[in-house]
């Protein structure tokens, strides 16, 4: 069992993402009810940090309110 800190940083960004390929395999658009559906739905694709953080993400009213 790992013990880490995972920060969440959130951003927002209206342009084309052009991400460095010999760090990224694929990227892939969801939107945000999409990709909580996704998570509950499906964890195990996903890592354990990822699938925590998104749920901290959720609990988050400040964070929903820039969804709309």
């Amino acid at each position: 069992m790992e013990n880490e800190i995972c920060p969440i940083f959130v951003g927002f960004y209206d342009g084309e993402v052009m991400p460095n390929q010999q760090e990224v395999a694929t990227v892939r658009w969801i939107k945000w009810d999409d990709w909580l559906e996704e998570t509950i739905k499906y964890p195990d694709r996903y890592s354990p940090w990822c699938v925590e953080e998104t749920q901290i993400l959720a609990a988050n009213k400040y964070f929903n309110e820039l969804q709309v």
